[in-house]
């Protein structure tokens, strides 16, 4: 069995990796492929544990900029598709619409400039150290790092502002408590 995951992280490009095991690999099937992804009409949910914490972020008035990565239509399309009750306080950014990528300082710096960002007074998440919680963290930002099979000494970064758990519904919960603190 494939572990989607691997493939994610370490395939850079996925498609051709899916059409050549399943030998099919053109580029008139690569393109279908790419038109599928960019415009599929699916229903995306939310993970539990991040319905709770954007309820929470509205209630304290606090912005949520969501950076990503990716193909510009494709990440555009699962955001509208993504079944979130309240998007109010969601400021939805891909990287590719300044012509940069995470984790590019220079993509964190425009957002700055754009949405005021007080570094030590940031609270950053996301799956992958490197890409997500990086740039951020060394600006002053606190980091939540979520992933189910990384352990924290693996890092090499020892600090009280990067925090290990296993899920959203953990990551809100050490959302909560930093908040009070920041």
């Amino acid at each position: 069995m494939l572990d989607f995951e691997f493939l994610r992280r370490n395939q850079e490009d996925i498609f051709t990796f899916f059409l050549t095991e399943l030998k099919i690999n053109s580029i008139d099937n690569h393109m279908k492929l790419f038109t599928l992804y960019k415009e599929i009409d699916c229903s995306i949910y939310p993970l539990p544990g991040v319905t709770d914490l954007v309820e929470y972020c509205k209630s304290k008035g606090i912005t949520i900029v969501c950076l990503t990565n990716g193909v510009v239509p494709a990440q555009k399309n699962k955001w509208r598709k993504l079944k979130l009750s309240s998007r109010d306080c969601i400021k939805f950014e891909v990287a590719g619409d300044y012509n940069l990528q995470k984790p590019d300082i220079d993509l964190y710096k425009t957002l700055q400039i754009k949405y005021s960002i007080d570094w030590k007074r940031l609270i950053t998440i996301g799956d992958k150290f490197e890409n997500d919680l990086s740039v951020p963290f060394s600006l002053g930002s606190y980091a939540i790092i979520v992933d189910q099979n990384l352990e924290i000494n693996q890092l090499d970064i020892y600090s009280d502002k990067i925090i290990k758990v296993g899920n959203f519904i953990e990551a809100y919960n050490k959302f909560v408590s930093i908040h009070g603190m920041v």
